[in-house]
């Protein structure tokens, strides 16, 4: 198993601070503290989970790949090393023999609903959350639709909030206004409602599931 091959096909890059959606110049990344690179870890590794996804064999190698950046990252002689040399060694980090989900339990304690719900008050309307929305508003051309799905913590409801959020930032000149933001139809608008009706249930059940096998 190698982590260059695996990164590449997974994530499409081998390059640790974008595999943990840590992004900037070479000076910005020397910026990053323990504490963020810990927090990018964490909010990934939850989206790879292996008592998370029915894909066991992909969902496993991702969850390695993102331990593996982690391990480099938070170690400072092997974060110093990555960093003036880009290059990392697969050598007793990147390995089947690594029980990955024990550490990871370890390092984290049990998830449980109010968590979730503390960190998603904290992040709402957070400096951290309109980056966010710009980002997704710049990477979907204003897709309403794909921006609510690529947001962390926001459903349908929140849709009027983040739609101002936009506006501002379009009236700033800080973005600008593209077609499916402006005049997307009242249609798929209430399509998009009752999609995100039933997802919440299908959210509600899995979530149910999850910690009870946490």
């Amino acid at each position: 198993m190698s982590f260059v091959t695996d990164a590449k096909r997974l994530f499409g890059t081998t390059d640790l601070y974008e595999i943990l959606n840590l992004k900037g110049s070479k000076l910005k990344r020397k910026d990053y503290s323990q504490a963020e690179i810990k927090r990018a870890f964490f909010k990934l590794s939850l989206q790879f989970h292996p008592d998370r996804c029915s894909d066991e064999v992909e969902t496993t190698a991702k969850f390695q790949i993102l331990n593996h950046a982690y391990a480099v990252l938070s170690d400072k002689q092997k974060r110093a090393i990555y960093d003036e040399m880009g290059i990392t060694d697969d050598t007793g980090v990147y390995t089947d023999d690594v029980d990955w989900l024990t550490k990871w339990r370890m390092m984290f304690k049990k998830i449980t609903k109010e968590d979730i719900d503390n960190f998603i008050r904290k992040f709402r309307d957070s400096g951290e959350e309109r980056d966010a929305i710009k980002e997704a508003y710049i990477k979907y051309k204003g897709d309403m639709g794909r921006i609510l799905n690529d947001v962390i913590g926001v459903t349908y409801e929140d849709e009027g909030r983040l739609h101002k959020v936009i506006s501002d930032m379009i009236g700033s000149g800080e973005l600008k206004a593209t077609r499916y933001f402006v005049s997307e139809p009242d249609k798929r608008k209430g399509k998009r409602r009752k999609a995100a009706r039933r997802e919440a249930e299908v959210c509600f059940a899995l979530f149910s599931l999850i910690t009870k096998k946490m």
